[in-house]
């Protein structure tokens, strides 16, 4: 009995452990995936009150909650005048992308932020009609953007 109860201490010593090491991977995995979602909406700065963020691939409601909250944070913390969305990335234009670009852009007016789209492709413009008119102001690229006197 006794060598049972040792095999039995040992057993659940080797689970514990195994179960801490899994815990550990896990750790180390969301921490990954929070840095990865950071690099994935950078916000740069472009002068004094400008900020600039491009989209690259696709915008799917987790991460367009993210860019919403990344964005209008930044505006919040840098006292942002203009923030330009660089789309010529997304990879897709869907319902969701629509209207995490509204949100966005009503919460930078709410800040005091205007916002400006850059990078309208060929193949996205149609989409981009169905903004309110006024939201964003469209520009062709960021030297155009860096031209204006806005």
């Amino acid at each position: 009995a006794a060598a049972e109860c040792h095999t039995i201490n040992q057993r659940q010593q080797q689970l514990t452990a195994a179960m801490q090491a899994q815990q550990a991977q896990l750790a180390r995995e969301l921490e990954l995936q929070a840095t990865i979602r950071a690099l994935s909406l950078p916000v740069i700065p472009l002068g004094e009150n400008t900020i600039f963020l491009p989209l690259i691939g696709h915008l799917d409601a987790e991460r367009g909650k993210q860019l919403e909250q990344t964005l209008l944070d930044a505006i919040q913390q840098r006292r942002t005048r203009k923030v330009v969305i660089d789309v010529s990335g997304l990879a897709t234009f869907e319902e969701e992308t629509l209207q995490t670009l509204i949100r966005v852009g009503q919460g930078a007016r709410l800040l005091g932020a205007q916002s400006i789209l850059v990078g309208v492709r060929a193949d996205q413009a149609l989409h981009f009609t169905q903004l309110p008119s006024g939201l964003f102001t469209y520009v062709r690229d960021i030297s155009a953007v860096l031209t204006m006197n806005t």
